[in-house]
């Protein structure tokens, strides 16, 4: 949740002397630093000692740490292969520069500290020294495994800046700048090459020893050793087996990385001719098929993943495991395509150790399209009824507070501060796009805000996405969605999540083509992964799908303002043309009246054991500031639009007053107004109109009691309409009925 509150001006402080700083930097651009800022190779070791130590005092503290991530200038990833590179030293570098179509090399000489970013100290061919500092790496890289004491790294088109300690560093925005060489690799310099050579092992001991870290969970090793391992195979005839199985080890590497594109080609490149009909041929192309298809049912790429479990099932009908994915994934595609999900029980699997639910998307009801004044949109394929699915998506990526330390996200390209999970969100993205082409390419077709070009397509650089973390982040703040841990409505989930910092964040790709609208006419909700969206009211069939983008807890001004900054435009629907109608002075009685409000409510909560319980004064008080309230709301202009601000302090009068249940039924009914909903009732008949409808808690519970009156005075049918409709919007807030049942003892 991209934020503006006034609980963060210490943050918009802290953005506002870093784009100072910035400022200032910048007049040093293309400058030679002079050499009194430069450090010492012994007053860097002494540096990185200090921080390594502290970084071991805080481990033994367990200590709660908020940092803060300076997003500095944007500057593109470098797009051409590290061979092509021209060598550059670290005294030919200039301040606030990108050294385009250069490569510098160095070797790490300290141990390792990461407080944002992974930093060293490191020395070139010349012996000149610097600090190095590597940002955006997912929260479980190892800072020994990234840029160890001893490593010798390639820096590709560095970037040269002066630091807020008044010193200087190379800072690696884009991960894919940075590459982690090998040992042997020519373009390694003489100087900085190690001085003893390790032996050559030959094609199967590498392999053995990938198998090895494979089974100890080191992916990432066991990949490279596999790698190196093809490399030592040769081209003889007689390693295609050799070769075949390393490819299938690799891909189940791969695949535990979420490389899920490489884990693919490489388990249907080890394949073995079908003409060699041999049983070990049969199991080895088994293992290749199964392992093809479990990457692309992550990717949820489930036609392939079928045709993969198929395939190997046609080898071997009687295999387990093939035959049990292949189920599966024939679930999956039920969902794609029917949308048959069982929501009661997909409620019940989410917790808050399994929120990655095994679900398909389901989207054959909307598409995606231009919209008019809005770049694009998403629409309806078919006629909409409220409560409908509108569509069910899994999350591209979600991070949760407990994948790493909080960090609060300065952004002096955007002006954002974002506090939370939002730079674990970002470097989790960058990693799983970096290496799934596909996926990136998904993923920056989002809007990103139009400061990067016309280029959609990421290029695919050294094996790897050419990341640009800037475009990435754009989209993040964009598109994103803050999101429960669990599921929504989860009541003891919302005692933990009291603040940005315990709130979950995510990017749902189909999702984020929905523009905004204060009175939404989509309704969406969270269990574990997967957004469920429902209709709020009567859609046609090509009619646009709206969302909110935030509640209306704030002033109209602020709320505007806050998409203005935020998205780059001002809400233009019927609730926020009819408040740009209402005078100054009356939107600054309502800013007022609402404070007493918060306060009253705050002071006298209510409950079912002393609803009828307050002093007559209370509620005349209550009553009063109703109708204080309400007069903010000229009939003019609102007479069928919801009134938020009224909607709380309503229900509390509803509840508190007692009385007959018909005139209690007139009150409830009341507070449904208030939340768009106008309800008619004509004998058993019920209308509800929902044109302006807002799904608030208050309007489940205000059904409810409405229809508790009803059955009071024998109305049964228009009780049965009114329970429905309670129901319709807690489904829609939670998006599930799980727990309706129990939580109005029904």
């Amino acid at each position: 949740m991209e934020t503006d509150d006034s609980s963060m001006e210490k943050y918009f402080a802290l953005l506002k002397q870093q784009k100072l700083q910035l400022k200032e930097a910048q007049a040093y651009k293309g400058q030679t630093p002079p050499a009194s800022i430069k450090r010492s190779r012994s007053a860097l070791q002494q540096e990185f000692y200090l921080a390594a130590l502290g970084a071991r005092m805080r481990s033994l503290s367990h200590e709660h740490v908020v940092r803060s991530c300076f997003i500095g200038a944007a500057y593109p990833p470098c797009t051409l292969p590290l061979s092509s590179l021209v060598p550059i030293h670290l005294r030919d570098l200039t301040l606030e520069t990108q050294h385009r179509g250069r490569v510098l090399i160095l070797r790490a000489f300290c141990e390792p500290n990461v407080i944002v970013a992974i930093q060293n100290a490191v020395e070139d061919e010349r012996g000149d020294v610097d600090r190095l500092a590597i940002y955006n790496l997912p929260p479980t890289a190892e800072a020994n495994a990234v840029l160890p004491q001893g490593a010798i790294v390639a820096i590709k088109e560095p970037y040269y800046k002066r630091t807020a300690d008044g010193g200087l560093f190379v800072r690696v925005d884009h991960p894919t700048d940075f590459v982690l060489l090998k040992p042997g690799n020519s373009i390694i310099p003489r100087a900085l090459a190690p001085r003893t050579k390790k032996l050559k092992q030959s094609a199967i001991g590498l392999k053995e020893e990938g198998n090895a870290k494979f089974k100890r969970g080191d992916f990432q090793v066991a990949v490279e050793i596999y790698s190196d391992a093809l490399e030592a195979c040769g081209l003889d005839a007689g390693d295609d087996e050799l070769r075949q199985d390393l490819r299938r080890n690799r891909a189940a590497a791969n695949l535990r990385l979420g490389r899920f594109e490489l884990a693919i080609k490489d388990a249907l490149a080890s394949m073995i001719s079908t003409e060699d009909a041999s049983e070990a041929v049969k199991r080895i192309n088994i293992k290749a098929l199964y392992r093809a298809g479990k990457a692309a049912y992550e990717m949820q790429d489930f036609a392939q993943a079928k045709r993969c479990f198929g395939q190997a099932l046609e080898l071997d009908g009687a295999h387990k495991e093939s035959r049990d994915e292949f189920f599966r994934t024939v679930k999956r595609i039920s969902e794609q395509e029917n949308g048959g999900y069982d929501f009661s029980m997909m409620a019940k699997s989410a917790t808050a150790q399994h929120y990655q639910l095994d679900h398909a998307s389901f989207m054959r009801r909307v598409k995606v399209g231009p919209a008019e004044g809005r770049g694009r949109g998403l629409f309806a394929t078919e006629v909409l009824k409220p409560g409908d699915i509108v569509f069910v998506e899994k999350a591209f990526y979600v991070a949760h507070p407990d994948q790493g330390d909080i960090s609060v996200l300065l952004n002096v390209n955007t002006d954002r501060v974002s506090l939370g999970t939002h730079s674990l969100r970002l470097q989790g993205i960058v990693e799983k796009i970096t290496w799934n082409p596909t996926l990136a390419n998904k993923y920056t077709d989002l809007f990103d805000g139009g400061k990067f070009g016309n280029d959609k397509e990421f290029k695919v650089v050294d094996g790897r996405v050419a990341v640009d973390t800037f475009r990435v982040q754009s989209i993040a703040e964009l598109n994103g969605f803050g999101c429960p841990r669990v599921k929504s409505g989860d009541k003891e989930q919302r005692e933990t999540e009291k603040t940005d910092l315990d709130q979950s964040t995510g990017i749902w790709l189909q999702a984020s083509y929905s523009n905004h609208s204060c009175l939404p006419n989509a309704t969406r909700a969270f269990i574990g992964d997967m957004m469920v969206v429902r209709a709020a009211r009567d859609i046609p069939a090509g009619g646009e799908i709206f969302m909110g983008y935030g509640a209306l807890e704030k002033p109209f001004a602020e709320r505007q303002k806050r998409l203005k900054n935020s998205y780059g435009f001002e809400c233009d629907c019927d609730l926020c043309r009819a408040e740009a109608k209402v005078q100054k002075a009356t939107m600054d009685k309502r800013a007022r009246l609402c404070k007493e409000i918060d306060s009253f409510l705050s002071a006298n909560e209510v409950t079912n054991r002393n609803q009828f319980t307050f002093s007559a004064a209370k509620k005349a008080r209550a009553k009063k500031l109703l109708g204080e309230i309400r007069e903010t709301y000229p009939k003019a202009h609102f007479e069928r639009l919801p009134r938020p601000d009224c909607l709380h302090i309503n229900f509390w009068v509803a509840r508190t007053s007692g009385g007959n249940p018909q005139q209690a039924l007139g009150k409830f009914l009341d507070v449904l107004r208030d939340s768009g909903y106008f309800v008619s009732i004509q004998g058993t008949n019920v209308t509800i109109d929902r044109k302006a409808a807002i799904g608030y808690s208050a309007a489940i519970h205000a059904a409810m009691y409405a229809s508790q009156c009803l059955m009071a005075v024998g109305n049964h049918g228009a009780a049965s309409a009114l329970e429905a409709l309670g129901r319709e919007i807690f489904t829609a807030q939670t998006g599930a009925d799980e727990g309706f049942e129990l939580e109005f003892m029904l």
